[in-house]
């Protein structure tokens, strides 16, 4: 068993939902798992936080949008790249610890929403394709402005259904088995 859980995110969105749903559905471990945001530090900063908590013997993961990378290898791949400082045949033997959130966060939050809830959305079956401007656009006007968009994401994930959101979408179903959740 490994030491502990260690995350990279990146940003805020990404950090309150693994904080707030996933978190508290691991397995206890002798370290509490801990979580960080890359974007905001160097590709050397990364490299070293990433090597250091292999190094420690944490189960480590990078959670990393689609983007515009046309796969989920392609998408891994420019993401070691770019913030990790990855070349080569390095990026193959750390291939396993990425996770592609498909194609951005806002599908898993979507994902979990029950088709009764009080925001009166209606989710998609599958979320997997789904993009921000299209959670946007379900939310419509109960979405706030940028700076309040937090606070209500936390307010979806009050009637969250992990069991649920696992149905609704590939790439956060394969997150939850490479978690034994």
């Amino acid at each position: 068993m490994a030491l502990g859980f260690f995350f990279l995110v990146e940003g805020a969105v990404d950090e309150t939902f693994i904080k707030e749903v996933v978190l508290p559905l691991l397995p206890p471990r002798p370290v509490p798992a801990q979580v960080q945001l890359f974007a905001e530090r160097d590709s050397k900063g990364n490299a070293g936080v990433l090597h250091t908590a292999l190094q420690q013997g944490f189960d480590t993961y990078i959670l990393t949008d689609l983007n515009n990378s046309p796969c989920i290898t392609a998408a891994k791949t420019k993401c070691l790249r770019n913030n990790f400082r990855f070349k080569g045949s390095q990026i193959s033997e750390f291939m396993p610890i990425v996770l592609v959130a498909c194609p951005e966060i806002e599908a898993w939050y979507l994902a979990g929403l029950p088709s009764a809830n009080p925001f009166s959305v209606a989710p998609p079956h599958s979320t997997d394709a789904l993009t921000k401007e299209q959670f946007n656009a379900l939310l419509g006007d109960q979405l706030p402005q940028d700076g309040l968009r937090l606070p209500f994401l936390r307010q979806l994930l009050e009637y969250y259904d992990w069991q649920l959101a696992r149905t609704r979408n590939q790439s956060l179903a394969y997150f939850a088995r490479r978690l034994e959740l």
